[in-house]
């Protein structure tokens, strides 16, 4: 008997520690079924791993002192995880979704946790819980707020590992560096073009399918691109939110201002891969380039003519149809082309001077 311990509390210790083989207190499986739920999850397997060999249990005669690692096996697709509240939040991730967890209360989706279903709703309800401290802007998701309040402080914490460029979002920093690397991971599911962005894969498989799922709230026209919506109904409301910063014109897209600004510089950023010639817009670069190339890769849709430029396309076409879509402001007689509506109204109209703007 051990000295200075009451035989009482001797008696205690020893009942508390359970003899080898000596059953302990029945826990719940973790793959049981709640009270009323009828999903039984397929039973959790579990193998010993020693010296990086599975067995079933330690080899008679072995004499390896490496200990054995419990590894628990998920039921459903065979991963293996160290811990069993590894395994569960696994399956509650990856699988519970294909037993109907969380279900959307709006549309089929389902999703393995309840915070990604909530997080999700917030789309069909338009709700914004979440308030940058510095503006007016809400988020629905509050992962967003950080990285908006950083276009307000200016702080950029994630680097480039290749240049100098940091960035507010540390999501971007994989989506630049694949313009060093080339990188371009993502594939069109109907033609062999590849893509740097994720995102980008489904704008341009709308241009194979047709699919235009953004409307245009103030009349029947949609688009392929939601970033296209807002210019476009700024024709609607006449809008201009974007000034020259050398003249007093203003513009409803904001791409339009520093194409205009070149108009005062004079600066040319673009230049042919093939001759000296350099450029105020980017899409005048290939453009040009064909005319040393000689490729043509428009095709009129009524005869076998080809052009360089796909603006030249609409034009020649309507030599098949007749359509006469630009009408001299003056006398109204129809042009098809709009620089031969212009020349009519200046040689023939030439003591009237006023015409409203293009």
């Amino acid at each position: 008997m051990d000295e200075g311990i009451s035989p009482h509390k001797q008696h205690t210790r020893k009942r508390s520690l359970a003899e080898p083989g000596e059953p302990r207190a029945k826990r719940r499986p973790a793959n049981t079924a709640a009270a009323g739920n009828t999903t039984v999850h397929p039973p959790v397997r579990m193998r010993q791993f020693n010296d990086g060999i599975a067995s079933d249990g330690q080899a008679a005669g072995s004499t390896s002192t490496t200990p054995a690692v419990l590894v628990h096996f998920c039921g459903h697709c065979q991963k293996r995880f160290q811990s069993p509240g590894k395994l569960a939040q696994h399956e509650q991730r990856v699988h519970a979704a294909e037993d109907g967890a969380f279900h959307c209360s709006f549309c089929p989706k389902q999703f393995g946790y309840q915070s990604e279903a909530t997080e999700h709703e917030r789309i069909h309800t338009g709700e914004k819980p979440y308030a940058c401290s510095i503006c007016p802007r809400r988020f629905s998701n509050k992962s967003h707020v950080a990285p908006h309040e950083r276009t307000h402080t200016g702080e950029k914490p994630y680097a480039c590992s290749m240049c100098p460029r940091r960035f507010t979002n540390k999501s971007n920093v994989p989506k630049h560096e694949r313009t060093h690397t080339g990188e371009k991971p993502y594939a069109c599911s109907m033609c062999p073009r590849r893509f740097a962005n994720k995102s980008h894969v489904a704008r341009h498989e709308r241009t194979h399918t047709g699919e235009k799922p953004y409307a245009c709230s103030m009349c029947p026209r949609r688009f392929a691109r939601k970033g296209q919506v807002a210019p476009h109904e700024r024709t609607h409301t006449g809008e201009k939110p974007y000034a020259c910063s050398i003249c007093p014109r203003r513009f409803a897209h904001k791409s339009d201002v520093p194409r205009h600004e070149r108009t005062h510089t004079g600066e040319k950023p673009y230049a042919c891969s093939m001759c000296p010639r350099r450029f105020a817009r980017k899409g005048d670069v290939p453009a040009h380039e064909r005319t040393h190339t000689g490729e043509k890769p428009y095709a009129c849709s009524m005869c076998p003519r080809r052009f360089s430029q796909k603006g030249n396309v609409a034009p020649h076409e309507r030599t098949h149809t007749g359509e006469k879509p630009y009408a001299c402001f003056h006398c109204g007689k129809a042009f098809a082309l709009r620089d031969a509506a212009r020349t009519h109204e200046r040689s023939q109209h030439v003591a009237t001077r006023v015409r409203p703007p293009d």
